[in-house]
């Protein structure tokens, strides 16, 4: 049956880390098909070059977690704006 009490409460359960702890940001240009995300969306995050305070520099991003809390797009440029938030790895 349908309670949405136990669904908010599913909903602060699933976001606990995320709003009670510190998290790094990031900002990432993308090409426009990545404009389907939206806020809340946990994606994971391979790079060669980017790396985060729990890396300190010895290692890169490999399939790094990190919610979408915001989107922008430009269809002129045919490009998306992502913004990330990355949970320290104490927590997980």
């Amino acid at each position: 049956p349908y309670v949405p009490n136990d669904m908010a409460d599913a909903d602060l359960d699933r976001l606990k880390g995320w709003d009670g702890y510190s998290h790094e940001t990031l900002t990432l240009e993308t090409k426009i098909r990545f404009c389907t995300l939206c806020a809340g969306d946990i994606v994971e995050i391979n790079s060669d070059y980017i790396y985060g305070r729990d890396e300190a520099g010895s290692a890169t991003y490999t399939n790094k977690r990190a919610m979408i809390t915001g989107v922008d797009f430009s269809i002129s440029n045919q490009s998306c704006v992502l913004q990330l938030a990355i949970l320290p790895e104490r927590y997980l």
